[in-house]
């Protein structure tokens, strides 16, 4: 067969779909045509055996014998090539064939029916009335003559698929063929050319958006309650052994566990994946585990919590990249990550380029968003106290929080303070004292709290100060239940400020109450009248010592004076 004789340069093969086992070519409209055992160009020709043009082919790869600008009819070399094929495969050749003679026929049928279509329309509307009835007359006797067909010669029709549906009697042909498509059409729905499908269109770069879509979007919330929100990056950040470390790998162990509060704050209550990129102290974290569980009273590992010990360089964007891809690729969606130390992962940059700490936390947001969660470093400080590098760690964080310790780097560790000097999305300024504590082999965060002993030296007292502890003594009164959490009767920090309300210790009208509580709360302590541990409050009996609690009379019963400050 030449390939110049076909009238149809579409029907010509136009490439291969290649897989394990076969292969198959495939014309320009990307119709199967035959199928060849072995993968191309190493193929048996002889055995090539005839595909159903609608057969979804599944393929590994794909290769194309030409491209738009070398066409067979434009392109020699083309031509000679596509002619090659052909002759190894007679099967092939002759497939074409017969598709271009069916081709043919589907054209005169179609340039006849528009011509039929041309002739009809020139007639008066009384005559094309007439003209079809008598064309659905001819139509009706057509098929009742082909029904005979359709039932009586079933071994007929199966001889002629295995065949290959070659041409012979015209009527039976006809029939048959109708039947076939009607039985596809059963079997299986229209198969979809093997075209990739079209990328979504990407997200526009700049976004503008307007007061009514800011309302739309959902409201920020918090992984740890009041203090780290879901998203964002910030920082933890402090002198050499001032317990930075302790401090953030407690809360991530927090979160693996699923624990419902880290220290009085309300968490999530499930348990979450957390990956720790850890480029200081890692031998340690085993020790450290070890002592969280003892605490805790835990005796299961957790799989929840990822390690990342391998060195990593956020300053060349090539490594970072690699980062990312791995983190997609190990299929976790951490809802924190932290970094640990930010020193080790900028080695040799300068941190007082404002450039090199921009693409720093951008890089660093980064990974807490492949997730959906937050991100997190870990960083020292200067001689003055304050982030070393430059003013850009502060400028580009959403939250950051400073921890010092009581004592030398000679002493133990065994207390410090957490100061919140910026929070984007609520309350700063404040501060908590830390207790460390001796477990296993190492140490671990035994509390968070609000004391007197880092408030400062007594100050005083205003007249809402008063009738704060004037409301604490009476929602001890009315309230007050004997807790595990706190020696003495206690209430909660909401039943304080319910209390306030109604004497008027804090206007419940004001726009943040539990910042003006917080303030009372503050000053109290300074004066050493109250003990605050987590979410209780109790006030102290200076007529014993400050670590006797209240007299343990039932609710309702008298309660010591409130002293007076001496």
């Amino acid at each position: 067969m030449s390939i110049a004789a076909i009238k149809d340069p579409d029907l010509l093969p136009y490439g291969v779909f290649v897989a394990e086992r076969a292969s198959v070519i495939y014309d320009r409209k990307y119709r199967p045509i035959v199928r060849v055992p072995g993968q191309w160009p190493d193929c048996d020709s002889a055995s090539a055996t005839v595909v159903d043009p609608t057969e979804w082919i599944t393929h590994d790869r794909q290769e194309w014998f030409y491209n738009d600008g070398t066409v067979p009819r434009r392109n020699k070399a083309t031509r000679e090539r596509l002619q090659g094929i052909v002759d190894k495969m007679p099967v092939l050749a002759s497939e074409i064939e017969r598709r271009d003679r069916a081709a043919e026929r589907a054209d005169k049928a179609e340039n006849n029916d528009r011509l039929k279509c041309f002739r009809t329309a020139q007639l008066s509307p009384k005559s094309q009335a007439k003209l079809k009835e008598w064309s659905d007359k001819r139509e009706a006797r057509r098929l009742k003559r082909l029904d005979r067909f359709f039932d009586l010669d079933d071994a007929g029709y199966a001889q002629w698929i295995a065949a290959g549906r070659p041409y012979s009697d015209t009527k039976k042909v006809e029939r048959w063929t109708e039947r076939r498509f009607t039985e596809h059409l059963k079997a299986k729905p229209m198969t979809v050319l093997p075209f990739p499908a079209p990328p979504k269109p990407a997200a526009p770069r700049y976004l503008f958006e307007t007061v009514s879509d800011l309302r739309k979007l959902p409201t920020a919330k918090w992984l740890v309650g009041g203090w780290i929100p879901e998203q964002g990056v910030g920082l933890i950040y402090g002198e050499y052994a001032s317990g930075k470390s302790f401090i953030g790998f407690d809360l991530l162990l927090h979160l693996a566990y699923g624990l419902q509060e880290w220290h009085g704050v309300k968490l999530p209550g499930v348990p979450c994946d957390v990956l720790l990129i850890a480029r200081e102290g890692a031998t340690g974290f085993r020790g450290r585990v070890d002592a969280f569980k003892e605490h805790h009273g835990i005796t299961d590992d957790t799989d929840r919590i990822v390690f990342m010990r391998s060195p990593v360089n956020f300053g060349d964007v090539a490594q970072f990249e690699e980062l990312k891809a791995a983190i997609v690729t190990s299929g976790r969606r951490f809802a924190a990550v932290m970094v640990d130390t930010v020193g080790r992962a900028l080695p040799g940059e300068d941190f007082y380029d404002a450039k090199s700490i921009t693409r720093f936390m951008e890089h660093l947001q980064q990974l807490g968003e492949i997730g959906g969660g937050v991100a997190i470093g870990v960083h020292h400080v200067n001689k003055s106290g304050e982030t070393f590098g430059s003013v850009y760690f502060g400028a580009n964080s959403d939250f950051m929080f400073q921890v010092t310790r009581e004592g030398g780097s000679n002493e133990p560790l065994t207390r410090g303070k957490i100061h919140c000097t910026k929070m984007k999305d609520g309350e700063d300024g404040w501060k908590k004292r830390v207790d460390y504590q001796k477990a296993a082999s190492s140490l671990v965060v035994a509390s968070v709290t609000d004391s007197g002993d880092m408030m400062g030296k007594a100050t005083k007292l205003s007249d809402d100060d008063k009738l704060a502890l004037q409301a604490l003594g009476e929602a001890l009164k009315a309230k007050g239940q004997l807790r595990p959490e706190m020696p003495g009767r206690s209430v909660t920090l909401s039943e304080w400020l319910d209390q306030c309300f109604k004497i008027g210790g804090v206007d419940p009208t004001a726009a943040k109450p539990n910042r003006d509580l917080h303030r009372r709360q503050v000053k109290l302590l300074a004066n050493k009248l109250i003990l605050v541990q987590d979410h209780l409050v109790r006030i102290i009996n200076h007529a014993t010592t400050d670590d006797i609690a209240i007299s343990k009379a039932a609710p309702g019963g008298p309660l010591p004076p409130i002293p007076q400050r001496t």
